[in-house]
């Protein structure tokens, strides 16, 4: 069983209506999703806690990769990660 882990993003997400005027600082935002999607893998992004920014609560997330064809893998280690996180 080969799962890869990585955040989602660079960072915790944008305030809601926060404009991105930095072309480059919107496509680093991508850059861990762009290589799974390529490579044709099953890729899944998952809720993995909060961080406290500009007086604000903004969510983190984190990005699980599954092997070609495997996407029953990638639910299964989702819904663990899911309920270990829960606790």
């Amino acid at each position: 069983m080969t799962i890869v882990l990585t955040p989602t993003t660079t960072g915790p997400a944008f305030k809601i209506g926060e404009k991105i005027n930095d072309p480059v600082k919107a496509y680093l935002e991508d850059i861990f999703t762009g290589p799974a999607n390529m490579a044709g893998l099953p890729a899944i992004s998952i809720p993995s806690g909060f961080v406290q920014r500009e007086g604000e609560k903004l969510p983190l997330g984190i990005q699980l990769i599954a092997p070609h064809q495997r996407e029953d893998l990638l639910f299964e280690v989702g819904k663990e990660f899911e309920k270990i996180r829960e606790k």
